[in-house]
């Protein structure tokens, strides 16, 4: 039930940041994707350091596992949809980098749907 809840809440924090437009109207069209990404990151260190300190607060040890072990994977997971999406803001300056977001980008979603265990292999 955590692992559930806390999974759509940081979707949706992400989803919430990728959808906000008024502030990126007044930049110039280069810097949008920067400052997109900047504050997707801003976020997810806000979020780690919320499940931090609910993590510190909790009493039981074996919830406090549990938190962190979902929590372990999530972040893992978010961190590298970041990585990809800052080597996706670099398109522009090296021609390499669409190839090498496309392929970190197919990993990322290659490895999540065999943990969820959508896809298996035989």
């Amino acid at each position: 039930m955590f692992k559930l809840r806390f999974s759509v809440v940081l979707v949706l924090l992400l989803v919430v940041i990728g959808c906000q437009g008024s502030y990126y109207k007044t930049l110039p069209p280069e810097l949008v994707p920067i400052a997109k990404y900047d504050e997707a990151l801003t976020t997810l260190v806000a979020v780690k350091k919320s499940f931090n300190a609910a993590v510190s607060a909790e009493g039981n040890p074996a919830v406090k596992k549990q938190m962190l072990d979902i929590g372990y994977d999530l972040f893992k997971r978010a961190d590298g949809a970041l990585a990809v999406w800052k080597t996706a803001t670099d398109i522009d300056k090296d021609p390499a980098a669409e190839i090498r977001a496309y392929q970190a980008a197919w990993l990322e979603l290659s490895n999540a749907l065999l943990q969820m265990g959508i896809v298996e292999v035989k």
